[in-house]
């Protein structure tokens, strides 16, 4: 009775993975993975850190030209500790450098999505085995995902505030 029950089970996971196998050949669009691309809304890693170096505040005005306006503020720490802090206006768009390497990009752009899924990616950032991940449903924020870290506010489907981070005086995960 035993070997009858366990034959018919193998006979059944046979035929059943020969059905599986028969519809993929006859329908394979069907049964491929096609994920959507998501656009990327602005490249993060245009200004990764290379060969332990950030982009210089000369270097960023080459490229984005004169800022609207300039200003030179201290980043407090703690225990009496800061950084000084040189940030770049651009239009609402703030670059900030310390030691004149850039340190940070916040927009204030606001950025359309479909899934949590399409945040990294909108930003051309991936997720890795040693990304780590803090969503509390208003702010996302994902560390070593290529630069140091993204983080998000967001709300029904708008991402309305975007910290760019290249350095870690702003902290550790």
């Amino acid at each position: 009775m035993r070997k009858k029950i366990a034959l018919s089970l193998i006979i059944l996971f046979i035929g059943s993975l020969g059905y599986g196998i028969i519809m993929v050949i006859q329908n394979p669009e069907k049964y491929q993975d096609h994920p959507e691309t998501v656009p990327i809304v602005f490249d993060a890693l245009q200004y990764e850190v290379k060969d332990g170096e950030n982009i210089t505040e000369s270097e960023l005005i080459n490229q984005l030209g004169e800022p609207d306006s300039i200003e030179e503020w201290n980043f407090e720490v703690g225990d009496g500790k800061y950084y000084p802090i040189r940030t770049l206006y651009y239009g609402l768009n703030e670059y900030s450098f310390n030691d004149d390497k850039l340190q940070r990009i916040t927009l204030y752009d606001k950025f359309s999505y479909e899934s949590k899924d399409d945040f990294l990616p909108m930003f051309n950032l991936k997720q890795y085995s040693n990304t780590l991940i803090n969503d509390t449903n208003v702010y996302y924020r994902a560390y070593y995902c290529g630069i140091h870290d993204l983080w998000l506010e967001y709300a029904d489907g708008e991402i309305t505030m975007t910290k760019i981070t290249y350095g870690s005086i702003y902290g550790e995960p």
